[in-house]
């Protein structure tokens, strides 16, 4: 996450990074995360809120394509062997 989280973060006038990822935008970079794994999910999400991205969580594949098809996503982190579906 640290090397993912610094290269998408801007600086600050004075040089170092600046305290939110951003990209040119005013607003946080979103973030999918499809894991069916809860303890697993909840510790992504914690970190990638703590740096202020905006998060989203679904538990299955299935409940991914359907978040995936209801707007667009800055990052899709996924789970390989997530079940249902063929997400």
């Amino acid at each position: 996450m640290d090397v993912v989280g610094k290269s998408l973060r801007s600086r600050d006038p004075t040089g170092g990074p600046s305290t939110a990822p951003m990209v040119g935008r005013s607003m946080a970079l979103s973030v999918l995360i499809i894991e069916d794994e809860l303890e697993f999910a909840e510790f992504i999400i914690s970190g990638l809120a703590e740096e202020g991205f905006s998060v989203e969580h679904a538990v299955d594949g299935d409940q991914g394509c359907a978040m995936l098809r209801c707007r667009p996503w800055d990052l899709v982190l996924l789970d390989g062997r997530c079940p249902a579906g063929t997400a």
